[in-house]
């Protein structure tokens, strides 16, 4: 288990495992901010275990070949990429990917997007979903199923906030995709305009982002 921050940041601290016992007195701790909403140790622990796994599902099988060996502490495994620990490198991940999804959490309320129709309906139907789910799966309560997976302070309260957040961007995301052109004039048009600015590399042309809405991430120490 981990907790975040502690004595330093992200980038520097060697570990950030403790025991079981104050991983769960800290589960509510609040450790990062986006406005005026909070990040708690309890659904970061989410975030950092669905990073692990996503990477394991879409990397898996070259693993070894970055030095990644999952059976191992990740704490103590070196990550060429942030000259860091494998840890660091998944709590970077899990942190980046709450900040993205709160801030367009918080646009999409901003723009006074209702989420959809079966994004609702999923989440008024989740507790029983998951109680069938863990009966079949042979635990005795979702919180026990859920723990398996991500640690023994993870709750189904937990776990909803971390998915109803996720819809919420995942709505605005889509909302904002679907209305983009991105018709072929669209981006001749754009780079007549911008030829200069732009670099190309074979077919491949890196177009810079103008006007996008920043929300400030802050650490909570």
């Amino acid at each position: 288990r981990f907790l975040f921050p502690r004595d330093n940041d992200l980038y520097y601290k060697d570990s950030y495992s403790v025991s079981d016992k104050k991983a769960y007195s800290q589960r509510d701790t609040v450790v990062a901010t986006v406005g005026d909403q909070e990040l708690t140790n309890g659904v970061l622990q989410i975030y950092y275990w669905m990073n692990v796994y996503d990477f394991l599902e879409n990397y898996g099988y070259y693993a070894a070949y970055v030095g990644l060996d999952y059976k191992q502490p990740l704490d103590e495994q070196n990550c060429q990429e942030i000259n860091g620990t494998w840890q660091q490198y998944f709590l970077q991940r899990a942190l980046n990917t709450w900040h993205t999804n709160q801030a367009m959490a918080l646009l999409a309320e901003k723009n006074g997007l209702v989420l959809d129709e079966q994004y609702q309906d999923d989440l008024a139907n989740m507790r029983g979903n998951l109680t069938q789910a863990a009966i079949s799966a042979g635990f005795t309560s979702i919180d026990a199923m859920l723990q398996k997976d991500f640690g023994s302070i993870a709750t189904y309260d937990i776990y909803y906030r971390y998915i109803a957040l996720r819809y919420s961007a995942s709505g605005y995301f889509a909302e904002k995709y679907n209305a983009f052109d991105v018709s072929d004039g669209v981006l001749e048009a754009y780079f007549a305009r911008n030829e200069e600015e732009l670099k190309a590399d074979g077919n491949t042309v890196t177009v810079p982002v103008k006007n996008y809405e920043i929300v400030t991430l802050k650490l909570v120490r």
